[in-house]
């Protein structure tokens, strides 16, 4: 599922946790697992958010700026192994 989509879908104008929880729920999820890719000038910035469903807790990863797809890839790796604490 696309994160606007359902933003769009459930009244949602922000990244609020309380409506990330919504959104998490309704998509029967015990985690939410979002971020964004912002570019700075030829290289991009990595940003992850972990939503905690039922203790509303809420934590955040950012990346070192990457410049390049394995780099890009490499920095969410890393994001997700530190918001969850291991990679498949």
């Amino acid at each position: 599922a696309e994160l606007l989509d359902e933003k769009l879908m459930g009244g949602c104008e922000t990244d609020s946790i309380d409506c990330m929880i919504r959104i998490a729920k309704q998509l029967g999820a015990t985690q939410l697992l979002y971020g964004r890719v912002a570019p700075r000038g030829v290289r991009f910035g990595v940003a992850l958010k972990l939503i905690e469903v039922d203790s509303r807790i809420e934590k955040s990863w950012v990346g070192d700026v990457v410049d390049s797809d394995p780099s890009l890839q490499a920095a969410a790796r890393d994001g997700y192994a530190g918001l969850v604490g291991k990679v498949r």
